[in-house]
């Protein structure tokens, strides 16, 4: 998909929203941006074993007695504000988000 093709895409997203369990914001949107060929990965950790690593301000939230880690990495391309196209070279690049 082209740049300016991925703009029209991500600016038509909002026309069905049927499938939203939350309404759609009434302040208008900034900036647009693709995520693409998505992981989404998740272990079970031990409390005790994730806790050094993360800082002690957050808490470490807990579901069915464990922490757990997630890992996504993904590219994120067409990145833009509202109104304008992606600048190509700038707009496109590999993330990986790491949750617990």
């Amino acid at each position: 998909m082209g740049f300016l093709e991925e703009a029209e895409a991500q600016s038509s997203s909002l026309n069905e929203v049927g499938h939203r369990p939350w309404p759609v914001p009434d302040k208008p949107w900034l900036m647009g941006q693709t995520w693409r060929n998505l992981l989404f990965a998740h272990w079970r950790v031990p409390h005790d074993a994730l806790r050094p690593h993360v800082p002690p301000l957050l808490e470490l939230e807990q579901f069915d007695g464990s922490a757990w880690l997630g890992l996504t990495p993904f590219r994120l391309s067409g990145l833009r504000l509202r109104g304008l196209p992606p600048v190509p070279g700038l707009s496109a690049c590999y993330e990986l988000n790491c949750r617990t």
